[in-house]
């Protein structure tokens, strides 16, 4: 199960959109398979991907959200989970693009711990208590979507 979050400034109209875990959609197969043949996913999933997903295996796509170490940011990124015929679930991480807020690469996105709920509340609670990043309006219209889970958001009256 997954969480996502929305929030845009009433004022600037920043905002960002902040994904993580599973959502209910299809896996893109013939797109991870480009990808896995061009490098971009590393020899594992190539390995996975390349002649077509082995009978007896099960892949799963889920979002995966980090904190860019430069700039507080949050940077999206994808994970891929392999269990071939009934064996524990392998997970490999998708490099993530550059940082939306500094344009900087991830430095150590291998091993940096992924975001869970709590962080993406607490960031959202953050931004609702002191206003956009970008202009410093209070004027925020989050939106949250769960689908599992606890969210606690500090959502009172807003001040424009």
């Amino acid at each position: 199960m997954g969480t996502l979050l929305w929030w845009r400034c009433t004022g600037c109209k920043a905002g960002e959109l902040i994904s993580i875990g599973r959502r209910s959609r299809g896996l893109d197969i013939a797109g991870y398979a480009e990808a896995a043949r061009s490098g971009e996913l590393g020899p594992n999933l190539k390995s996975v991907f390349e002649s077509g997903i082995p009978a007896g295996c099960e892949i799963e796509d889920e979002d995966v959200a980090y904190r860019c170490p430069s700039c507080g940011g949050i940077v999206q990124g994808m994970r891929i989970s392999v269990r071939s015929r009934g064996r524990g679930w392998v997970r490999y991480r998708i490099r993530p693009g550059p940082c939306p807020g500094c344009g900087k690469d991830l430095p150590g996105w291998e091993a940096a711990r992924l975001l869970g709920t709590g962080d993406i509340c607490s960031h959202l609670n953050h931004i609702l208590a002191t206003g956009c990043p970008k202009c410093g309006r209070r004027g925020i219209a989050p939106v949250v979507v769960n689908y599992g889970g606890t969210l606690s958001l500090n959502i009172g009256p807003r001040r424009g």
